[in-house]
């Protein structure tokens, strides 16, 4: 026997939700064919529909983070008088490298500290240079040459801080998979 679909009867408030129609017709079995709004609600369990007031709510995840707007969420995390370079930003986020967390940097919004966030060799470009030397003294991170001793001022995160950085993660779809991804 083959199946074949067919339309189902529109829902409306003044009529109940009617059974759908099978037929069998000269030995063909004909089967409602679910419309999209249904098929949506049964396959990706996104939208919930509320029959008590015959309305469609829709119930969808939070849209997934872009790896700029991760980036500076955690610039923005490391505290005064510690610093980061962009290949510890990379591998705190669980994806993308030391470039590409750079590029990010670029362009990070007003007051996303970005001074914070340095080369692996503790320093800056020369473009930059000026304007850092002056955070970092403030800070007290400054060392001679204008860079910053980062085996010294690397920032270790809180318990708090490392939640942060796990739902930054998650967020970008890379969940923290073991202890050992707690390691810098």
């Amino acid at each position: 026997m083959r199946a074949v679909l067919v339309s189902t009867p529109v829902v409306s408030k003044s009529k109940p939700i009617a059974r759908p129609l099978c037929h069998s017709v000269m030995g063909i079995t004909l089967q409602p064919r679910p419309d999209r709004t249904a098929v949506r609600i049964a396959c990706c369990g996104v939208l919930q529909a509320n029959w008590q007031n015959r309305t469609m709510t829709a119930h969808l995840p939070p849209p997934p983070l872009d790896y700029s707007q991760a980036v500076h969420q955690l610039a923005a995390l490391v505290p005064a008088g510690a610093v980061l370079s962009y290949k510890d930003v990379a591998e705190l986020l669980g994806s993308g490298g030391a470039r590409q967390a750079g590029k990010a940097m670029a362009s990070a919004p007003a007051g996303t500290p970005w001074w914070r966030i340095i080369r692996s060799n503790g320093s800056l470009t020369e473009a930059l240079a000026e304007t850092a030397q002056r955070h970092w003294d403030e800070e007290g991170l400054a060392a001679p040459g204008r860079h910053v001793n980062i085996n010294k001022s690397r920032w270790n995160p809180s318990n708090q801080a490392w939640e942060e950085i796990d739902a930054l993660r998650t967020a970008l779809g890379n969940p923290k998979m073991s202890e050992m991804d707690d390691q810098l």
